[in-house]
């Protein structure tokens, strides 16, 4: 089975190594792609928008069904964003979301407006709990980039209602970067049959970045049972899940904000 780890905005798959590596040692084909703007230095995100986010995954994802049965997605902070947009564009077989971002700090709200006049901000990453323990996130963030980000979820808000993959949501206790209402957006605007099946997991003694925190080995070990299990699935049916699959009617809208 193929799964698909998507990172946080100004972050990279770095932050998902040993998730991935549990999937991967598990024996299921994974891939951990780079989002455009990120991985090299915080000034190549300046001129990158969300369509280069969203196409971004949506190769790799059809490069992972091309190659796999079936395809688990999942996703750190905007990579849970991420997530839910090919929740809605794509067929996947389950989808997890580690404290994903549909809402966001209200001073983002605002960067259309800061852009013209603040060309940066200071870096929203390292929101870790462990001690000893960092994330190699960008030190600076263009505020041009933040209001791309803002744009992505305000898109992929509303196509929540076309996601209708089994999910499970880990939720940091105490996170300084996205807040509650996010979880809230998320739960209101999904059908009502999918909301219902959520499976929700508490994760008490991390902070945002929950995949090098205290909890990571929850995440892991939760993920890896389930792609376990639609895999089994998958074997004992002998057919071919939803992977290479798009919502039509949904990816029509997808593109603009």
């Amino acid at each position: 089975m193929g799964v698909l780890l998507i990172h946080g905005f100004t972050s990279n798959p770095a932050c998902l190594g040993d998730w991935g590596k549990t999937l991967h040692d598990a024996g299921h084909t994974v891939s951990m792609p780079l989002l455009p703007g990120h991985g090299t230095r915080w000034q190549d995100l300046e001129s990158v928008t969300a369509d280069d986010w969203c196409q971004a995954v949506e190769s790799a994802y059809d490069a992972l069904a091309a190659e796999c049965d079936s395809v688990a997605v999942g996703g750190l902070s905007m990579g849970g964003t991420l997530t839910a947009y090919l929740g809605a564009v794509r067929r996947p077989d389950h989808l997890f979301f580690v404290n994903p971002a549909f809402t966001y700090p209200s001073m983002a709200s605002f960067a259309g407006v800061m852009k013209r006049f603040l060309p940066t901000v200071g870096s929203i990453g390292g929101d870790v709990r462990k001690e000893g323990v960092s994330e190699t996130a960008y030190e600076r963030v263009p505020v041009t980039a933040v209001d791309q980000m803002t744009r992505l979820v305000a898109r992929t808000r509303r196509m929540l209602p076309g996601v209708d993959a089994p999910i499970t949501l880990f939720r940091s206790t105490v996170d300084h970067i996205i807040p509650d209402s996010s979880v809230r957006v998320f739960y209101r605007d999904l059908q009502s049959r999918v909301r219902d099946q959520v499976r929700y997991v508490e994760l008490r003694n991390s902070y945002h970045v929950a995949t090098l925190d205290e909890d990571a080995p929850l995440i892991f070990s939760t993920s890896r049972d389930e792609v376990d299990e639609i895999a089994q699935r998958l074997r004992a049916s002998g057919g071919k899940h939803n992977s290479g699959g798009k919502h039509d009617a949904v990816a029509n809208t997808a593109k603009g904000v």
